[in-house]
């Protein structure tokens, strides 16, 4: 996926679930979008995004490099959740207005 891709998606949305690779790994090349995404400088309102595994096993965690990138790009690690708990709970968090 490319960064042109994933900042066209996120330009509409109020939060997004990211499934990743492993232990919550991603492309090097789309943290600095999902940064302003999560910062609200992609499209003026901050994105919620929560960091899912595709893995059956295993869990989000920052041990590799691109791991701790997603987080201090405001990127929520979403430890051991599944796809449909994560946008479920992203879901309910994006629509509350007093959060």
């Amino acid at each position: 996926v490319t960064k042109e891709t994933v900042s066209n998606f996120l330009k509409d949305l109020k939060g997004a679930v990211l499934q990743t690779f492993g232990a919550g790994n991603s492309p090097d090349d789309i943290v600095s979008v999902l940064k302003k995404a999560t910062s609200g400088t992609l499209n003026g309102t901050k994105v919620l995004i929560l960091n899912i595994t595709q893995c059956l096993q295993g869990s989000v965690q920052a041990i590799y490099a691109t791991g701790n990138q997603l987080i201090e790009a405001g990127v929520v690690p979403g430890s051991d959740m599944t796809p449909e708990a994560g946008l479920t709970k992203v879901s309910f968090l994006v629509e509350r207005n007093d959060l």
